[in-house]
Protein backbone atom coordinates (compact mmCIF):
# COMPACT_ATOMS: atom_id res chain seq x y z
CA UNK A 1 0.00 0.00 0.00
CA UNK A 2 1.21 3.48 -0.80
CA UNK A 3 1.23 6.50 1.41
CA UNK A 4 -1.54 9.02 0.94
CA UNK A 5 -0.80 12.66 0.14
CA UNK A 6 -0.43 14.76 3.28
CA UNK A 7 -4.14 15.50 3.74
CA UNK A 8 -3.49 17.71 6.75
CA UNK A 9 -1.12 19.92 4.75
CA UNK A 10 -3.61 20.18 1.88
CA UNK A 11 -6.38 21.05 4.34
CA UNK A 12 -4.26 23.78 5.96
CA UNK A 13 -3.34 25.19 2.54
CA UNK A 14 -7.03 25.22 1.57
CA UNK A 15 -7.95 26.92 4.84
CA UNK A 16 -5.26 29.60 4.48
CA UNK A 17 -6.20 30.32 0.86
CA UNK A 18 -9.86 30.55 1.84
CA UNK A 19 -9.09 32.92 4.72
CA UNK A 20 -7.05 35.07 2.35
CA UNK A 21 -10.03 35.21 -0.03
CA UNK A 22 -12.38 36.16 2.80
CA UNK A 23 -9.92 38.84 3.92
CA UNK A 24 -9.82 40.19 0.39
CA UNK A 25 -13.61 40.37 0.31
CA UNK A 26 -13.64 42.22 3.65
CA UNK A 27 -10.95 44.57 2.36
CA UNK A 28 -13.19 45.44 -0.58
CA UNK A 29 -15.69 46.92 1.90
CA UNK A 30 -13.15 49.71 2.49
CA UNK A 31 -12.51 50.45 -1.19
CA UNK A 32 -14.78 52.98 -2.89
CA UNK A 33 -16.81 51.59 -5.81
CA UNK A 34 -16.17 47.99 -4.66
CA UNK A 35 -18.35 45.67 -2.63
CA UNK A 36 -17.86 42.41 -0.80
CA UNK A 37 -19.70 39.44 -2.23
CA UNK A 38 -20.40 36.15 -0.47
CA UNK A 39 -20.43 34.41 -3.85
CA UNK A 40 -16.84 35.51 -4.47
CA UNK A 41 -15.80 34.19 -1.06
CA UNK A 42 -17.43 30.85 -1.85
CA UNK A 43 -15.69 30.80 -5.24
CA UNK A 44 -12.37 31.41 -3.48
CA UNK A 45 -13.05 28.50 -1.12
CA UNK A 46 -14.06 26.16 -3.95
CA UNK A 47 -11.06 27.23 -6.03
CA UNK A 48 -8.63 26.57 -3.20
CA UNK A 49 -10.17 23.15 -2.54
CA UNK A 50 -10.05 22.21 -6.23
CA UNK A 51 -6.46 23.43 -6.45
CA UNK A 52 -5.44 21.33 -3.44
CA UNK A 53 -7.23 18.29 -4.86
CA UNK A 54 -5.53 18.73 -8.24
CA UNK A 55 -2.16 19.02 -6.54
CA UNK A 56 -2.86 15.83 -4.58
CA UNK A 57 -3.83 13.94 -7.73
CA UNK A 58 -0.89 15.31 -9.71
CA UNK A 59 1.66 14.37 -7.05
CA UNK A 60 0.13 11.13 -5.80
CA UNK A 61 2.94 9.03 -7.30
CA UNK A 62 5.35 10.76 -4.94
CA UNK A 63 3.46 9.26 -2.00
CA UNK A 64 3.32 5.67 -3.24
CA UNK A 65 5.85 3.11 -2.12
Amino acid sequence: MGRRPPVRILAVATLLASLYGIGDELHQLLVPARCANVGDAVADLVGSAVGAACWGVRHRRRFQI
